[in-house]
């Protein structure tokens, strides 16, 4: 049906779509005079937006990846929206919706990608916990969120990113917006001095937090390189990817947020692992890790044992003394992600296969803390949740939900690993490449924060999926075409 609409899309309809918007709008706008009721009037722009871009929905996500960056987020009572954001991706997941069930050809090629597969195992997964969960309304938000993103960001993108051209395209769009509010964020900060406790305030209002700051830039970081050798030498183009590169580092480094500091060394490390085909070693070998430094620290509540001093756990305004207390055990932010996870682990020890249901970690957890580990931060006004992803999953989706998360993260990186050795082209390898690298500084810092479902944050990892996909199908392609 799209591709019929499109088809009709000539020069006489377009004059005839012209004039009958112009006479609705018209319209539309005297009967909203005439009531007095001014809103009234958004009634037919809204509309006529919205056939717009069901004819021509490239314009749509165009349009969505260049606000992206600058989308912020708003609360009306318990309901969050990300504007403008938010608002274009429940339309493009109608979008992708619809094209993904009228296009068989195409869903098949998609549905059979185990990342696509385990994902979508996920978000039924999240459905079902629904069923058990303490608080129907919050779980089933949390659903319907998760459920535009993954269709809005990452099944529309593989559908509207079906050329090579598009996706270059769609980087540079990504690439210019996010400098551009990374320069406005330098400019406030460096009014401030660049100080440790001003960078809260000057990421405000584009970004929620440094975090979120900090890590959007770590994660777009290796698409950038890998533009500069599509740029000409001594070039606009080439001239703008090194300033954009000096801005990037510039950001990380003043955005004081340790995981992305720390995700800089780690691409670097994930490239050579890829290179030589360790990520399927190691891993495994992490998860492994993982599960017995929690089981040692649980055995006889050991972790006890590392609880600090309450009044020496504080927060510190210089960035030195931050750093020191952090290794020393007395930063404040660490010790309360401490605090959640024993309480995460509680729950999930009286909710094993289920979890407590999506989205209630928050109105649940506080109770199942240990007091040993509390700080100043503890009354969580901001509703902040685990600060571990993995171990967010497993307190409110179960082991189930856990063991998917895990498959999820694991699969992107084998396979990933496995198919970019299997790519001919130069340029697919290194786009290929940079999708695991922005994967992987992604995961990194949900080991430290819950950001799945992170405005911003998320999009632009499952737009790294899809890249993925279309890389791959294209290679096929071309190698099938040179035999």
């Amino acid at each position: 049906m799209l591709n019929s609409l499109k088809n009709q899309w000539t020069h006489k309809h377009a004059l005839a779509f012209f004039y009958t918007s112009g006479a609705v709008l018209l319209v539309g706008m005297c009967i909203a005079i005439w009531m007095k009721e001014y809103f009234l009037a958004i009634i037919p722009v809204a509309g006529i937006t919205a056939l717009v871009f069901t004819i021509k929905p490239a314009w749509l996500y165009f349009i969505f990846i260049a606000i992206l960056p600058f989308s912020m987020e708003f609360e009306f009572g318990s309901f969050g929206l990300d504007l403008p954001s938010e608002p274009i991706l429940i339309g493009l997941s109608l979008l992708g919706t619809f094209w993904f069930i009228s296009n068989p050809v195409e869903t098949k090629k998609i549905i059979r990608h185990p990342v696509f597969i385990t994902l979508l195992l996920h978000l039924i997964w999240v459905y079902c916990c629904i069923l058990s969960s303490s608080n129907l309304v919050f779980s089933l938000k949390y659903a319907l969120s998760k459920s535009w993103y993954i269709i809005g960001s990452m099944i529309t993108t593989y559908w509207i990113i079906n050329t090579r051209k598009k996706l270059i395209n769609s980087l540079w769009i990504l690439t210019i917006t996010i400098a551009i509010t990374v320069f406005i964020v330098n400019i406030e900060h460096g009014l401030e001095g660049f100080t440790f406790d001003a960078i809260g305030a000057a990421c405000n209002p584009l970004y929620r937090n440094h975090v979120i700051y900090g890590v959007f830039m770590v994660m777009i970081f290796p698409f950038v390189f890998v533009l500069r050798p599509l740029t000409k030498k001594q070039s606009i183009q080439r001239l703008m990817i090194d300033l954009t590169i000096i801005l990037l580092l510039t950001g990380i480094y003043f955005s004081y947020t340790r995981g992305a500091w720390l995700a800089l060394p780690v691409m670097l490390g994930v490239w050579f692992c890829v290179r030589y085909r360790l990520l399927r070693f190691l891993y495994p070998l992490g998860i492994i890790a993982g599960i017995a430094f929690f089981g040692y620290l649980s055995q006889d509540y050991r972790y006890l044992d590392y609880a600090p001093n309450y009044e020496s756990t504080i927060y510190h305004d210089e960035l030195g003394d931050h750093l020191s207390a952090t290794f020393e055990g007395k930063d404040m932010s660490t010790m309360e992600r401490f605090h959640r996870w024993i309480a995460a682990f509680r729950l999930f020890s009286e909710n094993p296969v289920m979890g407590i249901g999506p989205n209630t970690f928050v109105d649940q957890y506080k109770p199942y803390t240990s007091i040993d580990f509390e700080t100043y931060i503890s009354d969580n006004e901001e509703r902040s949740t685990v600060h571990n992803y993995f171990i967010y999953v497993l307190a409110e989706q179960g082991l189930v939900g856990f063991l998917i998360i895990v498959c999820l993260v694991g699969i992107f990186f084998i396979y990933g690993e496995k198919k970019y050795h299997l790519l001919r082209n130069p340029l697919h390898r290194n786009l290929y490449l940079a999708c695991i690298l922005c994967g992987a500084s992604f995961w990194l810092n949900n080991l430290f924060s819950d950001l799945l479902e992170a405005n911003k944050l998320a999009p632009l990892w499952f737009f790294a999926i899809a890249w993925m996909i279309r890389i791959e199908q294209w290679d096929n392609k071309e190698t099938a075409n040179a035999e």
